[in-house]
């Protein structure tokens, strides 16, 4: 008998300990989450704080030398970003709205989403091209039209 209550004692310690580490993990993934809450609100803000800094940039508001640099990187960024969007929806048969920026079917003259006409990104090669011509042949119709004038 002793031996069946001192397994029992085991039995409820080992079940106590996990409980307890079981509870314990809880709380440390909950502080653990109200940590990561608080580190994206962190996160969103110096996003605030730095569009709020670029938009002033693009208003032309003198800034900091470092920070118009960072600036200026950006607009790189967002012209090779315009770029690429473009190459994509080409590549997937479509086209970018200038107004909502969404992605529309080639097929649409006009966006579904915000109703703006839709240009034809479509591009035109140009090629140049050497030609000298130093007689043009003239054909039966031309001959004897010239000819029935001339009468």
């Amino acid at each position: 008998m002793a031996f069946f209550n001192n397994f029992v004692e085991k039995a409820k310690s080992a079940g106590k300990k996990v409980g307890d580490k079981t509870t314990q993990t809880v709380e440390v993934g909950k502080l653990k989450y109200k940590k990561g809450d608080l580190d994206n609100k962190i996160k969103a803000k110096y996003y605030e704080i730095g569009k709020s800094v670029f938009e002033k940039y693009k208003e032309g508001t003198v800034i900091d030398s470092d920070i118009a640099d960072a600036c200026g990187e950006i607009i790189k960024y967002e012209a090779e970003i315009a770029d690429l969007e473009k190459e994509i929806n080409k590549a997937k048969g479509g086209k970018t709205c200038p107004s909502c920026k969404k992605f529309v079917d080639a097929q649409f003259a006009f966006c579904p989403y915000c109703q703006t006409a839709l240009e034809d990104e479509t591009e035109t090669a140009t090629v140049d091209v050497d030609v000298t011509i130093d007689e043009a042949p003239s054909t039966e119709s031309e001959t004897s039209g010239s000819e029935g004038e001339a009468q």
